[in-house]
């Protein structure tokens, strides 16, 4: 790529034809960037620029590599400074309200951004953090959310209700000796970083002014220092640049040439780089830019759609020959100020540009092992040790997120499913180590008993590296970061295994700090501090820097200039995006002592924008158009500035999605002959197949349902649950009043069961609540009988109480009865009996196969009418004015009423003798509701005739009216002709929204 086929030189170029121009020997120069990336396109400019084969390259470094060539430092990684510091504070304190390691690195990470801070813009630390002690209007709005909560957490204190003063009293002035130890904290600090020989990167800087400061000419490694690319500065850098200036070695290259810069002095881009230009002079001369680019704005109602489309950008790029060489199209960049895009728009590459480098990398902390151990690292935070045991007990909840992570589920799927289903069927809140132990994934589910002693930490982190590197080994690859193969280091590695090998030199780095400083860690601050190394960490990949399409972030763009420009997340609040980091200096304070602030953020970010368009051709902007996630659904101020302040003439698209709605279908199943026969088992003796009470409401409600459950015998899977679903509770409730009511031993014996009032009032203060705990015990935590004792903990012991309640109402109920009909005792027929038998019923033209089983069936004191007494425990109906309503599919809540009229009507075929027989429901949320009414009369005898609600009272035979109805809609299931349809998507309440077949028929 040479000048010429560029309208504007880039900026790199220019200061490599510069220097050549000048015909001196540029060996000795050192030319500083502020990244590698804009180092290597200088390298290349330089190369190609010079006629000359033997021209010596100068020596090209970052601002980073500069300082550490002048100090001789070695900075401390992360890890290493909040381990020092952690040491640092122990040595100081006089208290042990932060001696804990996983309190006190919430507070580390905010005094180390302070102490790079301090340093870094040189002010004296002694009168700041002096000040700071003595700033009484200190409040916590200057503290982060994340602060807040450690606060409230270490000192058990609520700060959003108190003001600053309260909250320093409240906390018995702990947190204050904090702010009084800062000073002392960084003197000790820097006295243990000596001792280390490490240095942080503020500390450096200060140090590299001091060594500038002190040193000749001769005795600094380069002749000559080309500052170049640089915007906004710390103090220290302005000193650097300024003492080499006033020795005669260092000349500044400065970016400034765009005419947002020039034309307007109120852009915050040219906030700080303005004053720069004058006490560092430009030592180039460029050609002004007097226009701006050809831009086109693109809003797409989608954030991952933005990744997705701008490949048709480079389509249409490759199209209309604006980018010169498809194979090579390094004019051409893909700039993503949000990186979360950089996987979506991977997956979009274009197969017109061949060649793609890729300047982020993958980021580890993106990767699905890091995802995984962020899970782990949640389910080990809120394990807790039950009844003082030595083991820890897991969350359910937590359990079942880490058994179906994508890692465990592709490397221990069998196993990680038969666990699944044995946590499910038990129903257990918490799960206990202990109950992984066998599995290939049981390293994970080990936790630290004694965090005191050092060699079980040191088994601990053993323990998630063998796991990391069974997964790795998983995958065919060899991942071992400490010994790797050097004749595989040029073989291709996948992805997944990258990611382990990363993850393991992690594991090892967080081991050798621990044991190097010695830090008292429990799970959870492993965990946080492998976090926090996981966040440094990318994976890069493998291509060539100066060939082909750039993929890149926006600081990786500083100094670099492209014809073509494609920048994707330009939304408002996106880009440009505030960070405000958590900091014991006040803001105020901060703009006194010209220390960093949110103004040097917004300064960067502007000219990074500015100063990238200013040479290009062809900008496109893409923006987010919806309102999710932080995007406010409006395109960046930089495009209102372009428009308004510039007055440049913009291309805007809107791109809209146009789903077209799918039509309404209703599925029918025509009767064919597998079907019809299923079908005709129904009424054909000693087939065993039965209709059910339930069965026939699926069939009125929506005939595909019924025929997905019943014909082709499809199972509906229960949801996952955390909690007791409804038919488990009124199972348990059934099951307790039947051990009261109708014992097991009597059961198929045919003998009537007397009840007393005595024995309900003695049930009640003796049994129930043991028979409840047994009872959810069996049916809901599915326990061997010989724990059926058991006390029940978690979830199930919250419902215990509800359970009694429920069960107490309907006791109670009871004794009313037996004190309104003035006898002290039920006669019991049967609970819980199942029946089998071909019903025919009165009237009806069709007979089938049913099978039933009554709650309840008693006479109070022996005598008047059979009850059939059914509990409900949801919100059902007893109240109906029209038979028809009975087999309304719309009308669910009546449904309930209709299966106690065929108990009845079966009852009824199997004992002729009964005369009068009464269907009771038994509301046990409203047990004063309890019965069945027709209008307002209560049914005393299903066969009986009720007058209606009219003014005429006109009598019905209510049961007549039934069969009529329930005997359509059994000749409609015994009609051939008749399909089975879904139910009607115009109904009032259609059951599709709990149906388990809705991925069936999409309705």
């Amino acid at each position: 790529m040479t000048s010429s086929e560029r309208k504007h030189t880039p900026f790199l170029e220019q200061v490599a034809t510069h220097y050549l121009n000048k015909d001196i020997d540029l060996s000795n120069y050192c030319f500083v960037f502020p990244n590698r990336r804009s180092g290597q396109f200088f390298k290349d400019y330089f190369t190609r620029s010079t006629s000359a084969a033997t021209t010596m390259l100068p020596e090209v470094e970052t601002i980073t590599e500069l300082v550490a060539e002048i100090t001789g430092d070695t900075l401390a990684t992360p890890i290493e400074a909040i381990s020092i510091l952690y040491n640092a504070y122990k040595e100081i304190a006089d208290d042990n309200s932060l001696q804990e390691f996983d309190k006190f690195i919430f507070w580390g990470n905010t005094i180390l951004r302070d102490f790079n801070d301090v340093d870094m813009y040189m002010v004296d630390p002694e009168q700041i953090f002096r000040n700071v002690k003595e700033l009484k209007e200190i409040g916590t709005d200057y503290l982060t959310p994340e602060l807040k909560q450690a606060i409230e957490n270490i000192f058990k204190v609520h700060i959003d209700s108190q003001d600053s003063d309260t909250l320093w009293k409240s906390v018995e002035g702990r947190y204050v000796k904090l702010w009084e130890q800062l000073h002392s904290l960084y003197v000790t600090f820097n006295k243990l970083l000596d001792q280390e020989e490490l240095s942080y990167n503020g500390r450096s800087l200060k140090k590299a002014v001091q060594c500038v400061d002190k040193a000749t000419a001769q005795e600094l490694p380069h002749d000559k220092y080309i500052f170049a690319g640089f915007n906004v500065l710390s103090k220290c850098e302005q000193e650097i640049f300024k003492k080499l200036k006033q020795k005669g070695l260092a000349e500044f290259c400065w970016d400034y040439n765009s005419r947002a810069f020039r034309d307007d002095k109120t852009n915050q881009a040219t906030k700080f780089i303005s004053t720069y230009i004058k006490d560092f002079p430009n030592a180039i001369d460029e050609t002004e830019i007097n226009d701006f680019p050809d831009i086109t704005v693109i809003g797409i109602p989608s954030n991952v759609g933005q990744a997705k489309y701008a490949f048709q950008v480079v389509d249409e790029l490759v199209e209309s020959k604006k980018i010169a060489d498809v194979n090579n199209a390094i004019d051409t960049a893909i700039v993503l100020p949000d990186e979360s895009l950089f996987i979506p728009l991977l997956n979009s590459v274009s197969d017109k540009v061949p060649n793609i480098n890729v300047t982020l990398g993958y980021p580890l902390r993106g990767s699905s092992i890091v995802s995984l151990m962020r899970i782990v690292a949640q389910m080990h935070s809120r394990a807790r040790r039950e009844g003082g045991k030595r083991d820890f007990a897991f969350l359910k909840e937590d359990v079942k997120c880490v058994l179906s992570h994508p890692v465990i589920k592709s490397h221990y799927g069998p196993e990680a499913t038969r666990l699944t289903s044995e946590i499910d069927n038990s129903n257990a809140y918490t799960i206990t180590e202990k109950q992984f132990s066998g599995y290939g994934f049981a390293d994970l589910f080990e936790t630290i008993h004694d965090v005191k002693n050092e060699e079980e930490i040191e088994c601990y982190i053993e323990r998630i590296k063998h796991f990391v590197e069974k997964t790795c080994l998983a995958t065919g690859q060899q991942c071992n970061a400490a010994a790797p193969d050097p004749d595989a280091e040029d073989e291709p590695m996948s992805l997944q295994a990258a990611f382990a090998r990363q993850y393991l030199d992690v594991l090892n780095e967080t081991q050798d700090v621990i044991s190097h400083y010695g830090i008292p860690m429990c799970e959870c601050s492993i965990f946080y501090l492998i976090d926090r190394l996981t966040s440094l960490y990318t994976i890069p990949f493998q291509g060539e820097p100066l060939a082909g399409l750039q993929v890149m972030g926006m600081l990786e763009t500083r100094c670099l200039d492209f014809k073509n420009l494609i920048m994707l997340s330009m939304s408002e609040r996106i880009f440009p995006r505030k960070y405000f980091s958590s900091s014991f200096i006040p803001v105020n304070m901060r703009r006194h002592y010209q220390m960093s602030t949110i103004e040097h953020q917004e300064s960067m970010t502007a000219y990074y924008f500015y100063r990238l368009i200013s040479r290009a051709e062809n900008v496109y902007l893409l923006y987010d158009t919806t309102t999710q996630s932080l995007g406010s659904g409006e395109h960046s101020r930089f495009i209102d500035q372009l428009e308004k302040i510039y007055g440049v003439k913009m291309h805007f698209r809107q791109l809209n999605m146009k789903i077209k709605p799918a039509s309404s279908l209703t599925i029918s199943i025509d009767k064919d002959e597998a079907t019809w026969k299923a079908i005709e088992a129904y009424r054909q003796e000693a087939s065993g197949q039965y209709l059910s009470a339930s069965s026939i409401k699926e069939l009125i409600r929506c005939p595909l349902k019924f025929y997905f459950h019943h014909i082709q015998k499809l199972n509906e899977d229960n949801d996952d649950s955390e909690f007791m679903d409804a038919s488990t509770f009124g199972s348990i409730v059934h099951d307790t009043l039947q051990q009261l009511y109708y014992p097991a031993e009597l059961n198929g014996t045919g003998k009537h069961n007397i009840v007393s009032k005595d024995a309900i009032e003695g049930f009640i203060k003796k049994r129930l609540e043991n028979c409840v705990v047994s009872n959810t015990n069996s049916l809901y935590l599915h326990k061997k009988e010989a724990e059926l004792d058991d006390p029940l903990t978690g979830d199930a012991l919250i419902v215990k109480d509800a359970l009694i309640i429920f069960v107490k109402k309907v006791l109670t109920h009871d004794l009313d009865l037996l004190k309104k009909h003035e006898t002290d005792y039920f006669e019991i027929y049967e609970c819980e009996q199942q029946h089998e038998l071909t019903l025919k019923l009165p009237g009806a033209k069709q007979s089938f196969n049913f099978m039933y089983r009554i709650d309840r069936a008693d006479k109070i004191g022996g005598k008047g009418p059979l009850r059939i007494i059914d509990y409900k425990t949801g919100g059902d109906e007893t109240k109906f004015s029209y038979a028809a309503d009975l087999v309304d599919p719309t009308k669910s809540k009546l449904q309930a009423i209709m299966q106690l009229f065929l108990y009845c009507n079966a009852y009824a075929q199997e004992h002729p003798g009964e005369k009068e027989i009464q269907p009771v429901i038994y509301k046990l949320k409203d047990m004063d509701k309890s019965g069945i009414f027709y209008g307002t009369n209560e049914i005393a005898d299903f066969k009986a005739e009720y007058a209606d609600a009219s003014p005429e009272k006109e009598k019905h035979n209510v049961n007549a009216e039934f069969v009529d109805e329930i005997d359509m809609v059994m000749s409609n299931f015994f009609d051939r002709e008749v399909k089975l349809k879904q139910c009607d998507a115009t109904q009032q309440a259609p059951p599709c929204s709990y149906c388990k077949f809705v991925e069936f028929c999409r309705r």
